[in-house]
């Protein structure tokens, strides 16, 4: 089975790109797709692009990401868990898309499981905590660095809206539950996160208005709970938009942690199409 994977692909910038992912797939022969999130926080934008993706293999998975998930919040407008857990299924469901998110599911002889995530600050530099209090990172902002989840993203419980740390632990706890119906089933597991799970192998600069964006990557809870999973073989993440591949030691041996972004158009050289091609990412995975 040739398995393709890819994130970030940021519609809203870049129109042809759905197209253009798919075009990729069928000239590569790809038996299924995974996109590990930030389509287009626009739903007509979303709905189509995710219609034209559904069309790129014989089998196409897609989990939301953080941009997938962001709202106005204001009156008549789903807050972004109802995106979350109903909107966006139904709109993967009509385009013959299977939704990450929510349940485990079967991709041939393996498994899938995964969730957006969210962050808890784990990731940040550490060094500036005496500089940069958890409270500048839970308020979304630095002087005048910002972070924009936090001006769109409303999870809402009760009325109200739930902290990033909240978000974070009912996204490890529902991993944590598909992980176990994973390994129930008795079949390799690929685990799916838009957050990243793990440090990032990237040197801080320790400069507090750059090294910010670091407590807003993803979660280290993420990938406690990949590593205490047996079965695992490959972990799929996407947001920081850098490519990676590293191979990390879980409880029942090591696993391949990738990520392949595409990101947006000022981040990469050539066309989008020359883009694609690099950013797509294919691993024959034998018989499933």
């Amino acid at each position: 089975m040739r398995l393709a994977f890819i994130s970030d692909l940021h519609a809203e910038y870049q129109m042809e790109v759905a197209s253009l992912v798919a075009r990729r797939c069928r000239e590569s022969e790809v038996d299924a797709l995974i996109v590990a999130g930030d389509l287009s926080p626009d739903v007509d934008l979303f709905r189509r692009s995710l219609r034209i993706l559904g069309r790129a293999a014989e089998q196409v998975f897609f989990l939301p990401g953080n941009h997938d998930l962001w709202s106005t919040g204001g009156p008549g407008h789903a807050d972004s868990r109802v995106r979350y857990e109903q909107i966006l299924p139904e709109i993967a469901r009509s385009c013959n898309v299977r939704y990450v998110g929510l349940e485990a599911m079967a991709l041939g002889q393996l498994t899938v499981a995964g969730v957006c995530g969210w962050y808890d600050y784990s990731l940040r530099n550490r060094a500036l905590d005496d500089v940069i209090p958890l409270d500048a990172y839970r308020a979304g902002y630095l002087g005048n660095v910002s972070c924009a989840d936090h001006r769109f993203f409303h999870w809402m419980e009760g009325g109200d809206k739930v902290g990033d740390e909240k978000v974070s632990d009912w996204m490890v706890d529902r991993l944590a539950r598909q992980l176990e119906q994973a390994v129930s089933l008795g079949r390799p597991i690929v685990v799916v996160t838009h957050m990243v799970p793990h440090l990032v192998p990237v040197v801080p600069t320790g400069i507090p208005e750059k090294d910010f964006v670091f407590g807003f990557l993803g979660s280290t809870a993420l990938g406690r709970a990949v590593d205490e999973t047996p079965g695992v073989v490959r972990l799929i993440s996407g947001h920081w938009h850098r490519p990676l591949v590293r191979i990390v030691e879980g409880a029942s041996g090591s696993y391949l942690w990738e990520a392949s972004p595409l990101g947006y158009p000022h981040e990469g050289r050539g066309n989008l199409a020359d883009r694609i091609a690099r950013a797509l990412r294919l691993v024959d995975m034998g018989d499933g």
